[in-house]
């Protein structure tokens, strides 16, 4: 759906296990090669034009619409699905006197 690759990568180096870090990396890559791929034959599926009540459908404006519906679904997905990886709270190992 579109976004900032750094980010994507600090999440696999950050909560995806070392053993399948180089696979995850690699399904990122490749999805993201499709979605450029994919790109412009979705575009020509969406050469319409038409009026919804007082709203034109068009090839300019039928995009906009199916990536805020897309972005809709991903929204309610992630709410329902998505959970915080648990972090270990840093220890503090300094044995230290209180100052009196």
């Amino acid at each position: 759906l579109g976004s900032a690759r750094a980010v994507n990568r600090r999440y696999i180096s950050d909560c995806v296990p070392t053993k399948i870090r180089m696979q995850a990396s690699a399904a990122f890559v490749s999805a993201s090669a499709l979605g450029m791929a994919c790109g412009p034959a979705l575009a020509g599926l969406l050469q319409t034009n038409f009026r919804f009540s007082m709203l034109t459908i068009n090839e300019n404006t039928l995009p906009g619409w199916v990536m805020a519906l897309a972005w809709l679904i991903y929204l309610i997905w992630l709410w329902i699905s998505f959970r915080e990886p648990a972090r270990e709270a840093p220890q503090n190992n300094s044995t230290k006197e209180p100052n009196i």
